[in-house]
């Protein structure tokens, strides 16, 4: 039976550490990326398992067919590529269009693979509930205007980006709903993802919500709600869920840490990291729990999380000095 693996994203934050994750749950792994110069970009990464890796270019993941000959002998595919924020301030071009034409285009040419038994999407918390769903809410709607035109700014970015990731799983479900495939579709929502970067090189390149959390730390209050998941989680549940026997009415798994709040992160950095005189104090927890019986995931400990991150762009500034 194949042990190959597909990724898409794999030069992103989360993507590189599902390569990280297949690679030491043995897999093969066939990474798509955009353009030929990342090839070496993941090969310095991954360097002790070269020889373990594929690549195949894939310039347009949103044009129909563009995987049908990148997926022969696969057998399970982690798609992680989607617009970031920031990336453009056309909503329907820069944001809808790839990650729901991508989403559609890696499903479409997995359903003539008959070796795939799985096909797992990366989404978001945000895909399937508001900001509100980390508050004291019982109900919520979460309603769109596709056709909305934006003013730009960073504000805007982040709602685009939101508007995409809901579009996306919502064509891939629908997808799944009129295709049934052979495979099984699985979704992922983590909550805001922390944690130490494969791919970053200087300190200037902290970008996502670990800048939001570093610049956090210089606020009274935070950027956003304390619902936190490390990128390695992610990642672990991700190959979890590929080996896993996941029931259909369990398939959009959402990935989130253990509980804390703003006060306890405030208190743990400053007794960890005094030299950061972080001013993070806000009470209460957030009344938000993840029900982690289905795949039995242990989540890394705060510390852990937070100290990854910020090792690593504590070393980054000193080198950079």
């Amino acid at each position: 039976m194949s042990n190959l693996a597909f990724v898409t994203g794999a030069t992103g934050f989360i993507g590189s550490q599902v390569v990280a994750s297949a690679l030491r749950d043995g897999y093969n792994v066939r990474v798509s990326v955009r353009k030929a110069e990342q090839i070496d970009t993941l090969k310095g990464i991954f360097q002790e398992d070269v020889s373990r890796l594929q690549f195949v270019v894939v310039p347009d993941i949103s044009v129909a067919g563009a995987f049908d000959k990148a997926l022969d002998d696969v057998k399970v595919v982690f798609h992680l590529a989607s617009p970031m924020p920031g990336k453009g301030a056309d909503l329907q071009k820069d944001y809808l269009e790839p990650a729901r034409n991508g989403t559609l285009s890696i499903l479409e040419s997995a359903n003539k693979v008959g070796s795939i038994d799985k096909v797992i999407v990366m989404s978001s918390i945000l895909g399937i509930g508001p900001v509100d769903l980390f508050r004291n809410t019982d109900t919520f709607r979460h309603e769109i205007d596709l056709d909305r035109v934006f003013p730009g700014g960073k504000g805007e970015n982040g709602t685009m980006y939101v508007a995409s990731k809901i579009v996306a799983h919502q064509a891939s479900l629908d997808w799944a709903a009129e295709h049934k495939p052979a495979f099984q579709l699985i979704t992922v929502h983590p909550t805001f993802v922390l944690g130490p970067s494969l791919v970053r090189k200087t300190a200037s390149d902290l970008d996502g919500i670990n800048a939001w959390f570093w610049q956090s730390l210089q606020l009274p209050a935070p950027l956003f709600p304390a619902v936190i998941v490390d990128v390695r989680d992610v990642a672990d549940l991700c190959l979890k869920a590929a080996a896993a026997d996941v029931k259909p009415g369990e398939a959009e798994l959402v990935a989130s840490g253990a509980a804390t709040s703003w006060r306890e992160i405030g208190e743990w950095v400053r007794a960890a990291y005094p030299q950061l005189e972080t001013r993070l104090d806000e009470d209460g927890p957030t009344p938000f729990r993840v029900d982690n019986a289905v795949l039995g995931m242990r989540w890394r400990p705060l510390g852990e999380t937070l100290g990854g991150l910020v090792d690593q762009q504590l070393a980054l500034q000193k080198g950079s000095a």
